[in-house]
């Protein structure tokens, strides 16, 4: 319904079938939790990843699961380089988030720097197999400690 209301205006473009060069031309992005947000962060552009999932599915792994988190770039950096935001008031939080990121120059400077960062961990060509490789570790550690 969103999308057949902006149909008609000439200053949103809606493009579809071209993502990698919709993100890589972005000023910022809203992404959902996925291999997308590796891509996002390697492309280079500023994100903040969202996740929603049922409330009952949300209450039941907010008590069995037990990571820290849920993006790629956050999990292969051990540290949060992008904004996560899980489940309630993400109107808001992602309206705050993306101010951030498109008007604090530091702030966005400091995912940037990240990304290379991120870049330099992942490495040369090959990356799909070393971050499958660095989940399934993680998968393991985590069922490891408990």
């Amino acid at each position: 319904e969103f999308y057949r209301s902006i149909e008609g205006c000439q200053a949103l473009p809606l493009v579809s079938g071209q993502t990698y060069d919709l993100v890589h031309h972005a000023s910022a992005a809203v992404v959902v939790s996925g291999t997308a947000t590796l891509e996002t962060a390697l492309i280079g552009t500023p994100q903040v990843v969202v996740y929603k999932t049922g409330n009952l599915t949300y209450h039941i792994g907010k008590h069995f699961v037990k990571i820290r988190f849920f993006s790629l770039p956050n999990i292969i950096m051990e540290e949060e380089i992008v904004k996560e935001l899980l489940q309630f008031d993400l109107t808001e939080k992602i309206a705050r988030e993306l101010d951030l990121i498109l008007n604090n120059i530091d702030y966005r400077n400091r995912m940037l720097t990240n990304y290379a960062k991120l870049k330099e961990r992942i490495g040369p060509p090959g990356v799909s197999e070393r971050v499958a490789g660095r989940i399934i570790d993680f998968i393991k550690a985590k069922i490891h400690d408990q």
